[in-house]
């Protein structure tokens, strides 16, 4: 709502039709049934243990392509727990 009215200028009533005629039903429909598949569903705030536990699965997906260095990984760590904090 608040990046839709400030950085969009779109008006709180638009934004709450908007999300009830079509964000609500589509998120119904095509994402909510599919949450058990999910290997990590987030939700607001973020807590520090999520975080970690996507840096984690992130990694490992990573380090199939790189060779294993743990600096990297702990780098690889602080910088995404950074970024998801600051967004």
């Amino acid at each position: 709502m608040t990046r839709d009215v400030s950085e969009r200028g779109r008006s709180p009533h638009s934004v709450r039709e908007q999300f009830e005629a079509t964000v609500e039903p589509m998120h119904d429909r095509h994402v909510a049934p599919k949450a058990h598949w999910a290997d990590i569903i987030l939700k607001q705030p973020l807590q520090d243990k999520d975080i970690c536990q996507l840096a984690d699965q992130v990694w490992a997906l990573l380090s199939l392509m790189v060779s294993k260095k743990e600096w990297m990984r702990a780098a690889f760590q602080t910088e995404l727990c950074t970024f998801l904090k600051t967004n």
